[in-house]
């Protein structure tokens, strides 16, 4: 759906209650509310999904063998711009967490650097070898605990890397 058809998009106070109540969830499943009647339920699913304001999902593990044969929908994102919930700020990538941890005077461990971004040993020293591919300049030096750390002291410009 356009940006146009986005703001031509006039939902009915089921769907309005139906996304308000999911935003509010930390899943942001849609859940069919005492007061919406069942077949109001599935009209507002139906024009919701062709909305693109919400999608279905696979089911979680701790569902009932009954609930499994229904389809679980959750809020997407347009369907959140649509009544106006702030969109969260996208999360920082494990490459910028690692510059960041790098760049402290302080600098980090390998072990540091695998508890911050959930690797193994082998894929973070990958990293640091991409980062030095990639202009880095960077320290490697040996606490009194004989532990390797590492600090980014230059980063190279495209022209001084060419």
């Amino acid at each position: 759906m356009t940006a146009r058809n986005l703001q031509d998009a006039t939902l009915s106070a089921t769907q309005l209650l139906l996304l308000s109540a999911a935003s509010e969830r930390q899943d942001h499943l849609i859940v069919k509310s005492d007061a919406v009647t069942a077949r109001a339920f599935a009209r507002a699913l139906i024009a919701l999904t062709k909305l693109g304001f919400v999608a279905a999902v696979e089911h979680p593990a701790d569902v009932s063998d009954r609930e499994a044969s229904e389809p679980s929908f959750v809020v997407t994102a347009a369907g959140l711009s649509a009544i106006g919930v702030p969109q969260p700020v996208q999360a920082r990538s494990k490459q910028d967490h690692i510059i960041a941890l790098l760049s402290r005077e302080a600098g980090a461990t390998l072990d540091e650097l695998i508890r911050a971004t959930g690797w193994l040993p082998h894929t973070t020293r990958a990293a640091l070898t991409g980062l030095r591919h990639k202009g880095y300049g960077i320290e490697r030096t040996q606490r009194a605990d004989k532990v390797s750390n590492y600090r980014i002291v230059s980063i190279a410009t495209k022209r001084q890397a060419a």
